[in-house]
């Protein structure tokens, strides 16, 4: 009888289990045609000159204010990295496949590769100059360049990496001072929060390859590095994401990652194999073939190489606008679900490292031991 029992209560368990993951991918299935209805709405007031709408369907300043009040706010189309390409894999043409190509991938996804779209509007340059001097390199094709560290030159490294110390000193600063001192530390952290997502979504918005590099480079030694995966167990655990979320949330925000990750992971792989292909073109033509071949053989293969580059390069910004449309149903919800105060935190504490929010879905997916694994760092500090 009580074998019974117990094979009836597993039983049971197991079905509340399954109906709790089928709930959740309703929920975010339904989310991702919300998603697509707010991307609409945002890409008509931009085309209108008027402001883009929050995930919560506000604009402007309302937008603000929703934040604050830890509602949904307006959060960049993507928080999460592209596969890590080492720079020296990469060339000048596949770096720079925003001139070539943005007017396709602004047909295809969130944002082109290339200059801005019609009725695009950059935050004001007053509010960071240097900031807004990185976007307008990028309106302009010039930002993705050969070298550098992940495609990215050494400026808008020490410019980026600058603002990511700066939200981790201010968060700390937050936490160790108290009374009036203490809530002006906080307003000052969340402000520069704000001000420094506002760049990046603009950034993403005009070339989704930029934010794909900055999710490769370690901005404390300024050099490519993939963060290892106990970085990202431990800015989870910092972060106290399942603590902030309900057991439905984790679930629908998980459900909906395991919707996407196949469909990201295949546009991943297209995108290495594009790279690859590029990097097999830019290798130079055997100077035995040079010295044997006739001129007009010589330029025709030129030709034919660089017909070809100019096609990769298309679909290299159509599979990225593609990814950071996914992700960018993802963070849909994120917007939704957490604080803004979490969502903060999570930018700060993920020094030295641009956060990959892909990687943290990943490390959420894998269950509590996995996410709980990096509790003990967070306690003591983690290294910087």
């Amino acid at each position: 009888m009580a074998e019974e029992v117990e094979a009836k209560r597993r039983h049971l368990e197991s079905l509340l289990q399954d109906n709790l993951v089928l709930r959740a991918r309703v929920r975010a299935l339904t989310r991702a045609v919300e998603c697509g209805d707010h991307n609409l709405r945002s890409h008509g007031a931009a085309a209108a000159g008027g402001a883009r709408p929050t995930a919560s369907g506000s604009s402007g300043e309302q937008g603000a204010a929703s934040a604050h009040e830890g509602h949904a706010w307006h959060v960049p189309a993507e928080t999460d990295a592209c596969p890590p390409t080492p720079p020296a894999a990469a060339s000048s043409a596949q770096q720079n496949s925003g001139s070539s190509s943005g007017t396709h991938a602004a047909s295809d996804g969130d944002g082109g590769a290339g200059g801005a779209r019609a009725g695009f509007t950059p935050p004001e340059p007053s509010g960071d100059p240097e900031m807004a001097e990185i976007l307008g390199q990028l309106q302009r094709g010039q930002l993705l360049v050969e070298g550098g560290v992940a495609g990215l030159p050494e400026g808008c490294i020490r410019v980026v990496g600058a603002r990511l110390k700066g939200l981790y000193d201010a968060s700390m600063a937050a936490k160790s001072l108290s009374g009036p001192e203490g809530e002006q530390a906080h307003a000052t952290w969340i402000r520069l929060f704000l001000q420094f997502i506002s760049y990046v979504r603009a950034a993403h918005y005009v070339s989704p390859a930029f934010r794909c590099r900055l999710c490769n480079v370690n901005f404390e030694t300024r050099a490519f590095e993939v963060a290892p995966a106990a970085h990202w167990r431990r800015l989870l655990a910092a972060c106290r994401v399942t603590e902030v979320l309900s057991e439905d949330a984790v679930a629908e925000l998980v459900e909906g990652w395991r919707l996407l990750d196949k469909k990201v992971a295949k546009l991943r792989a297209q995108q290495q194999d594009i790279l690859s292909e590029l990097a097999e073109l830019d290798k130079e033509v055997p100077e035995a073939m040079l010295g044997g071949a006739l001129a007009g053989e010589t330029i025709s293969l030129l030709a034919d190489s660089s017909e070809r580059r100019g096609e990769l390069l298309q679909e290299l910004a159509r599979s990225y606008a593609s990814e950071s449309t996914l992700k960018g149903m993802l963070l849909f919800d994120c917007a939704r679900f957490l604080p803004l105060e979490a969502m903060a935190q999570c930018y700060s504490e993920s020094w030295p490292y641009y956060p990959d929010g892909w990687a943290l879905f990943a490390v959420l997916a894998a269950g509590p031991e996995a996410a709980g694994a990096g509790a003990g760092a967070a306690a003591g500090g983690g290294t910087r």
